[in-house]
This record gives C-alpha cells, structure tokens and sequence, in this order.
C-alpha cells in the first residue's frame, strides 16, 4: 500500500538502471549503455498476470498507450546482439564510430558532432536484447551441458529426431514486451525532480489518476480490502465528479470465464 500510495503522490520513478544494460559487444568499447533515466511498461493481458507479477512484483498500475508516446515513449526494439550477426546493432555501431571520428569535429564543429552523438545515444536506449547475452566462459575451462542427451529412437532404420520441429530456444526479455520512456529535455514539462534525500529516482513522472491511471492489480484479495476502507485510495479512484479506476485483485485471475 505504500507504494502505492507513493506512486499515486509523487509519480513514476524514472531513473538511471543501477546495472546499465549493454548492447554490443560489452566486452569491447563497441557498445551502447543504457546511461539516461528510464521507466519501463510492458504489455500483457491480465490471463498473463500472474507469471509476470511473479517475475517483477505483484502490484501493476495499468496506463493506456496514449501516456507512453506523449512522453516520448516507444516499444522496445529486440535485437539479438552484434555477436550473433546482427545487422541492427552492427549499424548502429557503425555510426557511433564514424561520428568518434576526430576528424568530422574539424569539419563541422564539435558542438554539433556532440549533438549528434547525443541523439545517436537516445535512439539506442530503445533497443534490447531478446535474451539474456551469454557470458564467455573463462580461459582454461569446458563448456559441459546441464541437460541429459535425448535418446534417439530408432524406428524400421528411421531416425525420428529428424522429424521434431525446432523453433529455436525462448526469447525470454522479448516474452516482456517492454515499452519505454527515455528522458529528454523535450518532454521535460512530464517530469519532475524530487526533493533531496536519500533512495529518490532521477525523476519522477506524475500522473492523473482516473485518466492517466485507469487499472489498478493487485496483489490479493487482502490487499484488496485494505485498500477499498483507506479513505485516501478511496477518493482517489471513486472521485465524485471524475473518472473512476478499475480495481482488480490477482486472485481473481482466471476466476471467470
């Protein structure tokens, strides 16, 4: 409930990742990091709650897509990285490096090679990787497989491995269908900067509870009832004379047809 609450007060954090995720080749200078603040949603139907609250936390807060693009949001773009051959990434780091080039500042000012390092850097924070990017395995060790072989059955001299289908292994991140606010000075009127103290995101993105805000899913059915007697929700999501917010409790999922 406080946290709630919180959010319902102060706004959405956004806020730069603790660990910046990477995209490229993270064990070279070849790549972009994820250095701006950001807020991330996802998009899901509520028969997918429960393995996503499972993952991320068990309280969601539901806007429409309409408060994303004004703020300058975007869906994630999903990559599979530079080391597997993608061209997305690849050509992205291609221009990074033309615009390192010390020589373009003697041609067009280094203000404006800046600048266009900066819009560069934005555009990036908008793709990901579709699964977590494997680790190199330290010198001197073997790769050994957790998982048992499968057996091969053999039927009349027919190996029937050969007719299985392979759609390849699950894109886990890209199962999230992220979106994403970046923070740009063009969109700052969206943003506000919390007082100091300790444990603050970068900023904060307030928003309008009835209008921006129209779902709220909660944890359980308790949570629930303690929320639907707090004088406070109640007035924010029931207002006399403005539009009410959806309540759900988890559950109810899949309760009803």
């Amino acid at each position: 409930m406080d946290a709630l609450k919180s959010a319902i007060t102060n706004g959405l954090w956004c806020k730069t990742p603790r660990v910046p995720d990477r995209l490229g080749d993270k064990t070279t200078a070849k790549h972009f990091e994820v250095s701006r603040p950001i807020t991330c949603f996802t998009e899901w139907p509520l028969v997918e709650s429960r393995p996503h609250t499972t993952r991320y936390g068990r309280l969601g807060l539901g806007f429409p897509r309409r408060f994303v693009f004004d703020r300058g949001g975007h869906p994630v773009i999903y990559v599979k990285g530079i080391l597997s051959g993608d061209q997305y990434t690849k050509n992205f780091l291609t221009l990074k490096e033309f615009l390192a080039d010390d020589r373009l500042a003697d041609i067009f000012g280094e203000n404006q090679i800046k600048d266009h390092q900066k819009r560069l850097d934005y555009v990036t924070h908008f793709a990901k990787w579709s699964c977590m990017p494997r680790s190199k395995a330290p010198k001197g060790t073997t790769k050994t497989s957790s998982s048992p072989r499968k057996s091969v059955m053999l039927v009349s001299g027919v190996d029937e491995k050969n007719f299985e289908r392979r759609y390849g292994k699950r894109q886990e991140l890209l199962e999230e269908r992220e979106w994403r606010v970046v923070f740009h000075p063009t969109f700052k009127r969206y943003f506000q900067k919390p007082i100091s103290g300790r444990n603050k995101p970068d900023y904060y993105m307030p928003f309008d509870v009835g209008d921006d805000l129209f779902t709220v899913v909660l944890p359980d059915n308790r949570t629930m009832n303690m929320v639907m007697n707090n004088k406070f929700f109640v007035e924010k999501f029931y207002p006399k004379d403005g539009l009410h917010t959806t309540i759900l409790s988890l559950d109810d999922i899949d309760t009803f047809d």
